[in-house]
């Protein structure tokens, strides 16, 4: 089975169900949902420390690149498009 193994600096993340629709039932159309998008973790190059798998983050809407395997939608990240790890306090 294919999947991606981040090289170095770079992240792979799996996307969370984006909001398609406003809390009145109004439709956001994809282009104009400039939010941060939630991801989570997939995989970790040799050189990341800041997040491990499993961790959910945030990165700017647009960044990265899709790489999809075994109809799987993976985004490819570089540590400095994360913006942050959401984390239970």
């Amino acid at each position: 089975m294919l999947r991606p193994e981040p090289i170095g600096y770079n992240v792979a993340v799996i996307d969370e169900k984006a909001e398609t629709t406003t809390k009145s039932g109004l439709y956001i159309p994809l282009g104009s949902q400039e939010k941060p998008v939630i991801a989570v973790v997939f995989a970790v190059g040799e050189k990341i420390e800041s997040v491990k798998l499993g961790d959910l983050i945030a990165y700017k809407n647009g960044r990265g690149t899709v790489v999809i395997a075994n109809d799987i939608s993976y985004r490819l990240l570089t540590e400095g498009d994360l913006l942050t790890k959401l984390v239970e306090k």
